[in-house]
């Protein structure tokens, strides 16, 4: 568990330099196997669900971000059973919608100070998008980000492509 969340912080901080120097583009399937595998580590039996298509630059960097501080989050912040990871897309907005049981309502606050949650909403706002987060109740958090596509022929309804992980590992 440890190892694999040490490959994902350093991966994760090459992708952002990348970003930030427009080398590349973060990829969102990639970032949704990565927290499949990570979280699935960690016990918890994962429902992902994407879009058969690519999602337009734009909107597929910010959520790919969104995407791996939810992960991290849940694996900080929670102790999960079950993670469902949904990515949809409906006209021109892309949605991802991140829930997990086994959150401590005590850390599930995302207006805490430093918090990534507030910089990935404010990088959400910042293309027109908007994230929300909180907490349910029953130990559930959900955190949910809209983004509008900007790239023609890249908007519409897709038809989702469902995997789940095998039964969690869990004694």
């Amino acid at each position: 568990e440890l190892a694999e969340l040490v490959r994902l912080a350093a991966r994760s901080r090459a992708e952002a330099s990348a970003v930030a120097r427009r080398e590349g583009h973060l990829s969102l399937r990639r970032e949704a196997a990565a927290a499949r595998a990570a979280l699935t580590d960690a016990g918890a039996r994962v429902r992902l669900e994407l879009p058969p298509g690519p999602l337009d630059d734009e909107a597929g960097d910010v959520l790919a971000a969104v995407l791996r501080e939810a992960a991290n989050n849940v694996l900080r912040h929670a102790v999960p059973r079950h993670c469902e990871i949904t990515v949809t897309v409906e006209g021109d907005t892309a949605r991802l919608c991140v829930r997990n049981d086994g959150a401590d309502a005590a850390d599930a606050r995302p207006t805490r100070t430093g918090g990534g949650l507030a910089n990935l909403a404010a990088r959400a706002h910042a293309v027109g998008g908007t994230l929300t987060a909180e907490a349910t109740g029953a130990g559930w958090f959900v955190l949910l980000a809209e983004i509008p596509l900007r790239t023609p022929g890249k908007t519409g309804m897709f038809a989702s492509h469902a995997t789940d992980s095998p039964e969690a590992r869990r004694p």
